[in-house]
């Protein structure tokens, strides 16, 4: 297994671990590509590759244009792989809370655990995001956002590396069944983990897992 693998498999276990609380939430592509904001830089650099290497290609150098042209077809390669393991992470993967820590732009802290060798031991950890747009919830600080993640790492020390996580607005603007997630993440406990964090202002840099 390596160290930087992401496994995602087609059902409530994910990474080895048992999944109780899978979002099932079916990802619209589109609206990911504008709300997520890595999504949407990776569209913006494929847009930019593509009209520059046709522009080149047609009025000056076929050469150089086709290069620019090859890019964006590898970005574009990079973009439907993105999108592909999200969509399966929202429908498989682990719900998780997560608390607006940030209005502009708009930024959630995660959490989740990352036990994963069915100790019973907590293993929490948090996350921050942000993304272009909260819809429909609200930019306010303290609102909260029924979220998603998923790990990576080897889990050879009963539990896993890193977080990928993103809030589930990303990948849907069904209001009610983002209430229906949010609902479900009924454990207060949890919250005021991630409540405690946030006054004490644990807040990782974006990317980056912290173990709390």
């Amino acid at each position: 297994m390596k160290e930087d693998d992401e496994f995602i498999i087609d059902g409530d276990f994910i990474n080895g671990t048992f999944s109780s609380r899978a979002p099932k939430v079916k990802l619209n592509s589109v609206r990911f590509l504008f709300k997520d904001s890595s999504a949407f830089l990776l569209m913006i650099l494929f847009l930019f590759f593509a009209l520059m290497g046709g522009l080149l290609f047609s009025l000056w150098s076929k050469i150089l244009g086709g290069m620019l042209l090859f890019i964006a077809l590898m970005i574009a390669a990079l973009i439907w792989r993105y999108i592909s393991v999200r969509k399966l992470e929202f429908k498989n993967a682990v719900l998780c809370p997560g608390i607006v820590i940030e209005e502009t732009p708009p930024t959630v802290l995660i959490l989740a655990n990352m036990t994963c060798d069915g100790s019973g031991l907590m293993a929490w950890a948090v996350k921050s995001e942000y993304c272009r747009s909260l819809d429909p919830f609200p930019n306010k600080l303290g609102t909260r956002v029924p979220c998603v993640s998923a790990f990576l790492g080897s889990g050879e020390e009963g539990s896993w590396d890193k977080m990928i996580s993103h809030p589930l607005t990303s990948g849907t603007g069904n209001r009610q069944k983002l209430n229906e997630t949010l609902a479900r993440l009924s454990d207060e406990e949890e919250w005021q983990i991630l409540e405690n964090a946030i006054r004490q202002k644990k807040f990782p840099a974006i990317g980056k897992t912290l173990r709390l």
